[in-house]
């Protein structure tokens, strides 16, 4: 039995320890936000935070993060403290930047979140580097909403 704290809940889960945590999430937890996208841990679909920094949940063990505070993109905006219903910043910005949809979409809106809260002002290259691999259309749109949802924030 592991015990995961997982968008503020703590779940007893009967699962082998080297179980991946993307595997945890979908099949016992039925959070699929996180994506199963690539096989290799390459790019960015699957990505949670773990204890504020993105973590791939494919290629982390279930074991690995006992202890460790765990959020999901369907939890993101209640880490925040935000209502039940409200988004956080970072998705009301891929709303009004028109962040086309792709695969990789929550991800790296839980990237951009994880970025922006230890980064407040990430240049290009910081925020390539924290969205991952993710390289289709949409891709230029999600880097230009971190950077506009950056310099707003930095205005205030």
């Amino acid at each position: 039995m592991i015990r995961l704290n997982v968008n503020g809940q703590i779940h007893a889960i009967d699962v082998e320890s080297h179980t991946p945590l993307l595997r945890v999430l979908r099949e016992r937890l039925g959070l699929d936000g996180a994506k199963p996208r690539c096989t290799d841990a390459s790019c960015s679909a699957c990505i949670v935070q773990v204890d504020g920094r993105a973590q791939r949940a494919c290629a982390i063990d279930v074991a690995e993060l006992v202890g460790a505070r765990i959020v999901t993109v369907e939890g993101l905006a209640a880490s925040e403290g935000l209502a039940a219903g409200e988004l956080h910043a970072v998705q009301k910005t891929w709303i009004d930047e028109r962040v086309p949809p792709c695969s990789c979409q929550s991800g790296l809106i839980v990237a951009a979140a994880a970025l922006l809260q230890h980064n407040a002002s990430p240049s290009e290259a910081e925020v390539d580097a924290a969205l991952g691999a993710c390289r289709c259309a949409a891709y230029p749109c999600a880097r230009r909403a971190v950077l506009s949802l950056a310099e707003r924030v930095n205005a205030w």
